[in-house]
């Protein structure tokens, strides 16, 4: 995924001169979809501090406003701040909300009707501004956004953000009980297998072993209320794993897994 936002988004980016004479097609904005809690959101603001762009995150509150003439304004707005730096880049969080294939919204219909008007010219505004301005989406359900936000030039590019594999758990892992070792106050006990932990982590996203170690470290914390040692110890970590358990819909896995394969 990262080698990903590398190529299709930073280098052209930040380098445009280089993919002059090749006849790619450049520009547009990119659709992060994939299941909950993976990071989606961390990614956009990563991409925008790579770049050192202005970083506007947008919610479907934010958009979908009450009152005749509010939605199409408010979009207006956004795209004018949005363009008045030099650099930004604007994040679409729950895109399938802001601009969902069927809906009986008068609200929705204004708002899709602004952005879609919004959005054209956008291959070229960097060209022609020497300016950037680039659009980030997010979505759990892929398939419910309107197909004419996805096609190239609006969020042709597609990124999945799946959940953390094996190195990434562990990473996670190790990292928490490296940083809570480094300060030296808790004591980490040798007896907990990082290893099994990542084995018993599969099925979970980044934002489910955040709670699983945060869930540990507070067992650990009460029970060291009553004890002079202060440690985190593998039957901490079984406590956990007794209340914090995977929040991943296999339904949703194979829906996005479909959608993945039919769309590219």
């Amino acid at each position: 995924m990262k080698q990903e936002v590398k190529e299709k988004v930073l280098i052209p980016l930040e380098h445009p001169e280089i993919f002059e004479g090749f006849g790619i097609q450049h520009g547009g904005g990119m659709l992060l979809y994939g299941p909950p809690g993976t990071g989606k959101t961390m990614i956009a603001a990563a991409i925008a501090n790579e770049i050192g762009a202005k970083f506007c995150s947008v919610k479907p509150s934010d958009l979908l406003q009450q009152g005749v003439g509010n939605t199409e304004k408010a979009t207006r707005e956004l795209f004018a701040q949005a363009r008045s730096f030099p650099c930004a880049v604007v994040y679409f969080d729950e895109m399938d909300s802001l601009t969902p294939k069927t809906t009986r919204s008068q609200i929705s219909k204004q708002l899709r009707s602004e952005l879609l008007a919004q959005l054209q010219g956008m291959e070229s505004y960097g060209k022609d501004t020497g300016n950037i301005l680039f659009l980030i989406a997010a979505t759990n359900k892929p398939w419910e956004i309107d197909s004419a936000f996805l096609r190239p030039g609006r969020f042709g590019t597609r990124i999945y953000v799946g959940l953390p594999d094996d190195d990434a758990r562990r990473y996670m892992i190790e990292h928490a009980l490296d940083k809570i070792r480094k300060e030296g106050i808790v004591e980490i006990d040798d007896g907990i297998d990082v290893d099994e932990l990542v084995d018993r982590t599969n099925t979970y996203n980044g934002s489910d072993i955040t709670n699983l170690l945060n869930k540990a470290r507070t067992v650990a914390a009460l029970r060291c209320v009553s004890s002079d040692e202060k440690n985190i110890t593998a039957e901490d970590f079984e406590k956990a794993f007794e209340t914090v358990h995977s929040t991943v819909q296999v339904d949703d896995i194979a829906k996005l897994n479909d959608w993945r394969n039919e769309n590219f």
